[in-house]
């Protein structure tokens, strides 16, 4: 029978809205509502040069993950631990092993196919479990995703994931994107999917993708009560009510019911959910940060939509640019006076 696994993402994407700092009892806390949860795998956090105090999940280096775990004193019982990688933001020296992590996800635009190759190889050595996470895969063309999957299928990594980075696709988009995938990974390999919520649809497409993948391992993220960079994840409490309720799982969910309460003090301060300006801009298919930039520099929703349709009219969309968001605001009354 197929496995479909459950990532939580909580610790490390929930880390967009507060800078990962979570305060240390809060991330034990978390931690450990997520083990007897029974969650498959959780990703502690990003690996990224910088300083690191224990307050946070952005890591320095392994040993800082390493130290970590030894002064908690966290049983897996189970989950599987894990952190993600940029290979721009952390460096190839840093590599070493941990006798917690598992699992490394590689997170990569296509500019970086080479280096995340050549991490890869280093951290399969070292004895992790590589997942690939091709960033903005509907900016791509299809024969873009072909070339960029073949080269990652070399490495055979233990997964590779459809990343929904702009919240754009809808059903249609994304069986479209599940079969260019499917079609070229071998079944060995299990295939992720990683859903925003700027168009409320990252539930009902998790269950599409249950339903029509039959022949390999699903490994879905989310997080608690969907926290994550803004408008956020496919909220973990209801997956796991739907795999309960429809695979007969035994996830816990009063376990991540009690760790909500932790998480209010940063939605107060960086309110995640639907927001329309995010639902906008994955409409156009472009960038996220854009409206969010917009919205930071004090623009209304009705000026935030004018100046992201100036963005996808001029072509900056695919990816955020401040120079160009720049641009576009400073000539923004020629446009809207």
């Amino acid at each position: 029978m197929k496995k479909n696994k459950i990532l939580d993402c909580t610790l490390r994407d929930g880390a967009h809205v507060n800078g990962g700092f979570f305060g240390k009892s809060s991330i034990d806390r978390i931690l450990k509502g997520l083990v007897y949860s029974q969650v498959d795998m959780i990703e502690i956090g990003f690996l990224q040069d910088g300083e690191y105090t224990q307050d946070q999940t952005f890591f320095n280096d392994i040993d800082d993950v390493n130290i970590f775990f030894q002064e908690s004193n966290l049983q897996q019982q189970g989950s599987l631990f894990g952190a993600m990688i940029r290979t721009d933001r952390f460096s190839y020296s840093k590599l070493k092993t941990s006798d917690f992590i598992k699992f490394i996800r590689i997170a990569l635009y296509k500019e970086h196919l080479s280096d995340a190759i050549k991490y890869a190889e280093r951290l399969k050595n070292l004895g992790y479990e590589i997942i690939f996470n091709p960033i903005a895969v509907t900016k791509y063309t299809k024969s873009d995703i072909e070339a960029i999957l073949k080269n990652l299928i070399a490495l055979e990594p233990n997964a590779i994931s459809i990343v929904d980075t702009f919240g754009s696709m809808n059903s249609r988009d994304f069986s479209q994107k599940m079969s260019i995938f499917c079609e070229r990974i071998p079944n060995n390999i299990a295939l992720g999917i990683h859903l925003h919520e700027n168009l409320s649809l990252s539930l009902s497409l998790a269950m599409q993708a249950i339903d029509t993948i039959t022949d390999r391992e699903l490994i879905i993220d989310a997080s608690i009560s969907g926290m994550g960079r803004i408008p956020g994840n496919l909220p973990l409490e209801l997956l796991m009510g739907e795999l309960i309720k429809d695979q007969n799982k035994q996830y816990k969910i009063d376990c991540i019911m009690e760790i909500i309460p932790l998480l209010t003090k940063f939605r107060e301060r960086n309110p995640w959910g639907y927001n329309p300006i995010y639902a906008y801009s994955a409409l156009l298919g472009i960038d996220r940060t854009y409206p969010e930039y917009f919205e930071k520099n004090g623009f209304s929703v009705g000026e935030n939509v004018n100046l992201q349709k100036l963005i996808r009219d001029n072509h900056f969309g695919e990816k955020f640019q401040k120079d160009k968001a720049d641009f576009i605001i400073n000539n923004y009354s020629k446009h809207f006076q």
